[in-house]
């Protein structure tokens, strides 16, 4: 846990030496992996919702 710590650590004192521009890219890539993330899930229910209507057809 304190490698992740570190690392937070880091990443909070990286956000507060670069000002906003680092702050909002930093905020973009976490929210396009959040993004990714739900589209990955979404479509794997999206396809087993259409299987299930195929067969209840």
């Amino acid at each position: 846990m304190s490698g992740a710590n570190a690392m937070s650590n880091r990443f909070t004192k990286l956000l507060q030496v670069g000002g906003n521009k680092a702050k909002t890219k930093v905020k973009n890539q976490m929210q396009n992996c959040a993004v990714d993330r739900f589209r990955k899930r979404y479509s794997i229910i999206r396809r087993y919702y259409k299987v299930i209507n195929e067969n209840n057809k």
